[in-house]
């Protein structure tokens, strides 16, 4: 059987970048945006990890709540969400491993006000660590007068840090990361706009956001869509952890009211967060394929003398500080996905 090694050309299988604007008063004070087209929306691989380990920690399967510090909040707030937020079981609902959040047409008084909408919205606090794999799955409302997200924050002022695995927003889906550059309301960041016409509302989506020193990707059902790197000058190297993530859906303050029918509703399987092992930095990887264990390695061989046909469809990465040799015997299957990288 004829066997193909490809190395991620997955732009070519998945989309194109079809627009590049890009507009900038000084370095660290620009955003870059993108326009994606993806077709077709590829069905989840079989391989979840992409060269990551799960993070039991601070992952949900949303089995129960409260679970790994996740939580409905109650009298939440936010400057750009025109609703309240309550925690009250009429505005959310778990069952069988499924989280709906509502937004309703009810009025609610909090102490931050009074509003004409209630939603419910789930948060986890203080994750403590910052580079890594973040994934969700989930349907959204495609309701073009709302936000639906999920996303992480941290810091205020000239502090605030801000990433978005996925945000639908008025009309357009995107993934960005960016930071607040000075006291006034300048930001840098980078964007990946998705056409959504190219989306089955009535599927499941996969959204993955890998977030590395100098660069983020873009994932959807757990295939490549795209990468953006990010000035150092602007954004820090070793950038501190967001610790505040979120799921929500949300009335937006800049727009129109959203209309009936209620309630929206935005529905999700599990949020899960990995992180890459570095305990083998130092040491080289010379064995079966098989054993492969999804670390980080000095130098990482495959084929010759050890068995290195990878052929279940699904989605793998192997990590070296130094180097990747693929030898003689080494085969990647027609459909399973494949990269090898550098780690810095």
């Amino acid at each position: 059987m004829k066997k193909i090694l490809t190395f991620l050309a997955v732009l070519s299988i998945f989309g194109s970048m079809i627009t590049n604007i890009f507009a900038q008063e000084h370095k660290c004070l620009h955003d870059t945006i993108y326009s994606l087209t993806v077709s077709p929306i590829a069905l989840p691989v079989a391989i979840p990890t992409k060269g990551w380990n799960y993070d039991s920690t601070s992952s949900t399967e949303l089995d129960f709540l409260p679970d790994n510090g996740w939580n409905i909040l109650d009298n939440y707030h936010h400057k750009n969400a025109n609703n309240g937020f309550s925690n009250d079981t009429s505005y959310w609902d778990l069952d069988n491993g499924i989280l709906k959040l509502y937004l309703k047409d009810d009025s609610i008084t909090t102490l931050n006000g009074s509003y004409a909408f209630t939603a419910a919205i789930l948060k986890r606090d203080f994750i403590n660590f910052s580079y890594g794999y973040y994934e969700v799955r989930v349907k959204p409302p495609y309701d073009t007068t709302l936000c639906s997200s999920f996303w992480g924050i941290e810091g205020s002022g000239p502090d605030y840090r801000e990433i978005d695995n996925f945000e639908y927003f008025t009309k357009n889906l995107h993934s960005n990361i960016y930071h607040k550059y000075d006291t006034t309301s300048a930001y840098y960041g980078e964007q990946m706009f998705f056409d959504t016409s190219y989306l089955n509302t009535n599927d499941w989506i996969v959204y993955g956001f890998e977030w590395l020193p100098e660069t983020y990707s873009f994932y959807i059902n757990n295939h490549f869509i795209s990468s953006r790197t990010f000035d150092n000058s602007c954004v820090e190297k070793n950038f501190s952890p967001i610790k505040h993530w979120m799921l929500w859906i949300v009335n937006w303050v800049y727009n129109s009211d959203p209309l009936p029918p209620f309630p929206k509703v935005l529905k999700a399987d599990y949020i899960r967060i990995y992180y890459l092992k570095t305990n083998s930095i130092n040491y080289d990887f010379y064995d079966n394929w098989s054993n492969y264990d999804y670390g980080v390695w000095h130098t990482v061989r495959l084929g010759n003398a050890y068995s290195a046909i990878i052929n279940d469809n699904g989605r793998h990465s192997v990590w070296a500080t130094s180097g990747v040799t693929l030898d003689k015997g080494f085969e990647v299957s027609l459909g399973t996905e494949f990269d090898a990288r550098i780690y810095k």
